[in-house]
């Protein structure tokens, strides 16, 4: 069951990607934004899935820790797991300062305008 949660989170994970990179642009509305927030959300609990059922595959349900210790492919995929989820901080960052905003305009009657061109930018970089 390990083995299918880890794929069922990788699937997720692609999934919040390409939602995330159709929705980024400079001009996106309040119904976008909040799309986008949700499919952040998606990717950063797909990514926890991945990390914790790819825990217990090594050490409970796989060949064990003695195999994949001394496997270069699995140190490989360990360090793009970790520059892929450290790379995804900046925008996610970003969408939770712009929620944040979004929420606190709300609450006293006002309206933010939507991430501006560069920051859009660096985040479909980022994202791509």
């Amino acid at each position: 069951i390990a083995a299918y949660v880890h794929y069922l989170g990788l699937i997720v994970v692609v999934g919040a990607l390409v939602t995330e990179r159709v929705l980024l642009k400079p001009d996106m509305d309040d119904d976008a934004f909040d799309l986008l927030a949700a499919a952040d959300i998606a990717y950063g609990v797909a990514g926890t899935l991945i990390l914790a059922s790819g825990y217990f595959r090594v050490t409970q349900y796989g060949k064990g820790w003695e195999f994949y210790a001394h496997e270069p492919i699995f140190w490989v995929k360990m360090t793009l797991f970790a520059v892929v989820g450290a790379a995804s901080f900046f925008p996610t960052i970003k969408i939770i300062q712009h929620a944040v905003a979004k929420k606190n305009a709300e609450d006293v009657g006002e309206t933010i305008p939507p991430p501006s061109a560069p920051l859009v930018a660096r985040m479909t970089s980022i994202v791509n």
